[in-house]
């Protein structure tokens, strides 16, 4: 069984946001910044879909602690795939695809980015005070590859999703310079 902290997850997804919030204020050059040996989406298009997929997780976790997606039938859990990354708390690269709903559109410009970021932060603030609620309830919301997910695993894949595309982030930037022929920092 998982040993999941709601405290815990807020508090590095918060650090995380910190981070994000920094990353939505640069110019748009490095926003716009492309690495196709580390990604095909932009840096702004990685924050973007961050966003997108923080948002449908946060959602359930609201839905879930609302007890409106109580198990019915017998509880299926995650699948080895879901339990292999929520105990790791790490994502390989390249292996999966996002659905529809959360790929970026084909240009974020820095408005968009920071109403999404706002948004979100908003509504992670709104999970942080559900916390207490969050290991009390039975429901859980199917992910289409880890499984059924209750509201505490909803959170801790926020949390490393997150993290996966940020480490994307950071390669990207790293790779900037060699891509305009400069130096490496």
């Amino acid at each position: 069984m998982l040993r999941i902290r709601a405290r815990t997850e807020l508090r590095v997804l918060r650090e995380y946001y910190r981070k994000l919030s920094e990353l939505v204020g640069l110019a748009d050059g490095p926003l716009d910044a492309h690495a196709t040996q580390v990604s095909k989406w932009s840096v702004a298009q990685q924050a973007c879909h961050i966003f997108l997929v923080n948002g449908a997780a946060f959602r359930n976790i609201r839905k879930l602690c609302a007890g409106e997606k109580e198990a019915e039938g017998p509880a299926r859990g995650l699948t080895w795939t879901g339990l292999l990354v929520l105990a790791c708390r790490w994502i390989p690269r390249g292996r999966g695809r996002a659905p529809q709903a959360v790929v970026p559109p084909a240009e974020v410009s820095r408005d968009r980015l920071a109403e999404l970021l706002e948004e979100s932060r908003r509504e992670l603030e709104e999970i942080g005070a559900l916390s207490g609620a969050m290991g009390h309830r039975k429901g859980r919301i199917r992910h289409f590859i880890f499984g059924e997910l209750d509201a505490l695993q909803w959170l801790r894949f926020a949390r490393i999703h997150t993290r996966h595309h940020l480490k994307i982030i950071r390669d990207i930037q790293r790779r900037m310079p060699l891509e305009r022929g400069e130096a490496a920092p």
